[in-house]
């Protein structure tokens, strides 16, 4: 039992914590407080609008239709709320986690928002273009199909959104990943970009040649051909494309072996290496490995 169902006097609070209590149904409008967690509360059903309140954490309430407009507030987790609908148009707020709500379907433009995690939200199929956020999950929302050019944005994580079929061109971007986003045909040539993981994307046939690349996963790509020669490209994992053409499937043997050196080669030391093992095979304990080991350590 809380402190609000043992009927505690509550005044000058303001840090209240009353979660996991299953008996407590309302929370009353207590003045002056600035963080309230009521997470796991299951018969909650109503949280007020308390004036000065920063940081609320809702999630898995499982009766809650509604989330208040309070203004000024900061942070918020309301993540697996199944009866949530809409999630309200907080001025100011600055985090928003708000993962599993299953019947979600919008985003509204939150003005001030910076991080937006909304992952597994399965009937949402709109994120309002929210000027100033910086970094979006948004991974396993399988009707969500288009992800507006939000200017500003540098980290993106859209993997496992099923009927994506494009990625805007945002310029501010540096992390990219649409893993499994079985539709997406096209990545396009962001510059700027650092990593990008886009490994399982059953439709795309070719990659940009970004020149700030520095990270590319693209393992499973059963269609691409072809992954250009980026020119600062450090990390590179790209097995499993069947008709990768066959100097890069040395490539990716040499790489996927990084793991037992502690550290990354640039492409051009990788590319002289394979030049010189051609056609040895690269399995620990073989010939070609040792001789790999010793082009890593010299």
């Amino acid at each position: 039992m809380c402190k609000i169902c043992r009927g505690e006097d509550l005044t000058g609070i303001t840090t209240l914590d009353v979660s996991s209590c299953n008996m407590l149904k309302k929370i009353p409008n207590i003045e002056g407080l600035k963080e309230l967690n009521c997470s796991h509360c299951y018969s909650l059903t109503e949280i007020p609008n308390i004036e000065g309140l920063k940081v609320l954490y809702c999630f898995y309430c499982t009766s809650l239709t509604e989330i208040p407009n309070i203004e000024g507030l900061k942070i918020l987790y309301c993540d697996n709320c199944n009866l949530l609908t809409e999630i309200p148009n907080i001025k100011g707020l600055q985090e928003l986690n708000c993962n599993d709500c299953k019947l979600l379907t919008k985003i509204s433009n939150i003005e001030g928002l910076i991080n937006l995690c909304c992952t597994t939200c399965h009937s949402l199929t709109e994120i309002s273009n929210i000027k100033g956020l910086q970094g979006l999950n948004c991974s396993n929302c399988y009707s969500l199909t288009e992800i507006p050019n939000i200017k500003g944005l540098k980290e993106l994580e859209c993997s496992y959104c099923n009927s994506l079929t494009e990625i805007p061109n945002i310029e501010s971007l540096q992390e990219l990943d649409c893993n499994d986003c079985v539709l997406l045909t096209l990545i396009p040539a962001i510059e700027g970009l650092k990593g990008l993981g886009c490994s399982s994307c059953d439709s795309l046939t070719k990659l940009p040649n970004m020149k700030s690349l520095a990270d590319l996963d693209c393992r499973e790509c059963r269609l691409l051909t072809k992954v250009p020669n980026i020119e600062n490209l450090e990390g590179l994992a790209a097995f499993g494309c069947p008709w990768l053409n066959p100097s890069r499937e040395k490539l990716n043997k040499v790489i996927i072996l990084q793991r037992f050196f502690k550290r990354y080669l640039s492409i051009n030391q990788l590319m002289n290496i394979i030049s010189e093992t051609t056609e040895m095979y690269y399995e620990p304990g073989s010939k070609g490995f040792y001789l790999l080991r010793r082009k890593f350590e010299e």
